[in-house]
């Protein structure tokens, strides 16, 4: 199989053979894909991948009172929602990873 991008290819990989929950897991994989080039994918795959990590970053950052960062926003989300909401998260992130590389 031909890995079409690289920091795709690694959300996925946490989310099939990462440690922990579901939550968790999301939340990594998000935080892995907001390090990638969005404008590398097809439109329609770009705005599925923003939608997923909108959602799973819903709440923002939580930060302390001189403005530093305490937990990011997957992380400060995640705490507060249900395992079935990131189930259906993940299960859309693999779906785009698998759509494009069928393309």
């Amino acid at each position: 199989m031909i890995i079409k991008n690289t920091r795709m290819w690694e959300a996925i990989n946490v989310l099939v053979y990462g440690e922990k929950d579901v939550r968790t897991r999301v939340s990594i994989a998000c935080a892995i894909l907001d390090k990638m080039n969005v404008k590398e994918l097809p439109e329609d795959l770009q705005k599925r991948i923003e939608k997923v990590k909108n959602e799973a970053g819903k709440k923002g950052e939580l930060r302390n009172i001189n403005g530093d960062v305490i937990k990011d926003r997957y992380e400060y989300t995640s705490a507060t929602r249900q395992n079935k909401t990131y189930s259906k998260l993940a299960k859309e992130l693999y779906d785009i990873y698998n759509e494009l590389n069928t393309r």
